[in-house]
């Protein structure tokens, strides 16, 4: 995978040279995650943008409506419908891709030995197409707003790029690219007032970047 997405990233790179100003979300950390894991699947490259902007659709929420919107309900079925063509015409022409490993793959279960149905390679497929992509447009959003708002850490960064591991974990660890994440402490957190009466709390880290306090209210 690492050919394909460094490929895919110098490309998407390569169009924003000379640009005195871009959206680095909307003309980089959206479109190319997906590029990226739908080339793994197999979906043309005509049609992976479009697995993008279904999956938008389908994780839109309203202010304080956690349900599913009309039209993120058609986009939802728009997609299976489409995952579900591609599997027959995969089924049909067989390809050296993820999609085309999945329905050659033999599963044994209490001595029979089984394959794939169409459905389960579709709801895989949708997963991996979602989750693979829009996680990562989000975890990239918030690295480009967090390292603006601490230009410290940023520095840490580009003076030691051996950081860029722990950096990556940092930015999960404290924004969480996921609409429905839990998180946890492994360590009893510190409480403080700020000088406005605001209640605050820092969390412990093991990436060895400075602890950013987080605001709980007053």
């Amino acid at each position: 995978m690492e050919p394909v997405a460094g490929a895919v990233i110098r490309g998407f790179l390569d169009d924003l040279e000379g640009e005195v100003h871009f959206d680095a979300v909307a003309d980089f950390a959206a479109p190319f995650p997906v590029e990226i894991i739908a080339a793994v699947l197999g979906v043309p490259e005509a049609d992976r943008q479009q697995i993008r902007h279904w999956t938008d659709e389908i994780l839109f929420r309203r202010p304080n409506d956690p349900s599913t919107t009309p039209a993120g309900l058609e986009a939802l079925q728009a997609r299976r419908r489409y995952f579900h063509a591609l599997v027959a015409d995969k089924r049909a022409h067989p390809g050296d891709d993820m999609i085309g490993s999945l329905i050659a793959a033999e599963v044994t279960a209490d001595g029979a030995t089984l394959r794939l149905t169409d459905v389960e390679i579709v709801e895989f497929a949708t997963l991996l197409a979602s989750a693979g992509s829009e996680t990562v447009t989000k975890l990239l959003g918030n690295a480009f707003v967090l390292f603006h708002r601490n230009p410290g850490e940023w520095r840490k960064v580009v003076d030691d790029p051996g950081r860029i591991p722990n950096a990556v974990e940092e930015v999960l660890r404290y924004w969480a690219p996921s609409q429905y994440q839990g998180r946890y402490s492994l360590a009893w957190p510190r409480y403080s007032v700020d000088e406005a009466g605001c209640r605050r709390v820092t969390m412990s880290n093991v990436a060895g970047f400075a602890n950013v306090p987080v605001g709980v209210g007053s």
